[in-house]
């Protein structure tokens, strides 16, 4: 999995979690907080991002973060052993009906040879 799989932060936006964190604590230049505004401005995602993190506790957020993240990838690990578990299952289904299939096929032949 990739570094931007793993992160939810950079899901849908192409402003970095560093780059958020600094607009929230008000520790970047004014043309760059200019340009994550016009992103507000252009992306719900991002506008709705920072309003989440202006709420919370500035002190707990990369706390919370990485619980976000660790919770997301256990998510996304748990569909991905279930749809693995499927088509195992799938695939087993598949060879007992050819072979069931091949049976029925070799049984009827060996009935009609007799018949002759």
């Amino acid at each position: 999995m990739t570094d931007k799989n793993k992160d939810i932060s950079s899901q849908k936006s192409n402003i970095d979690q560093h780059k958020l964190m600094q607009y929230i604590n008000d520790s970047m230049s004014h043309e760059n907080r200019n340009d994550i505004e016009r992103e507000m401005e252009d992306d719900p995602f991002v506008n709705d991002a920072i309003d989440g993190l202006q709420e919370v506790n500035k002190d707990q957020l990369p706390i919370l973060i990485n619980e976000i993240n660790l919770h997301l990838f256990k998510e996304v690990s748990k569909k991905k052993k279930r749809k693995r578990k499927s088509t195992i299952a799938n695939q087993n289904l598949t060879y007992i009906a050819v072979i069931l299939i091949l049976l029925l096929l070799i049984i009827t032949y060996l009935i009609f040879s007799r018949m002759k």
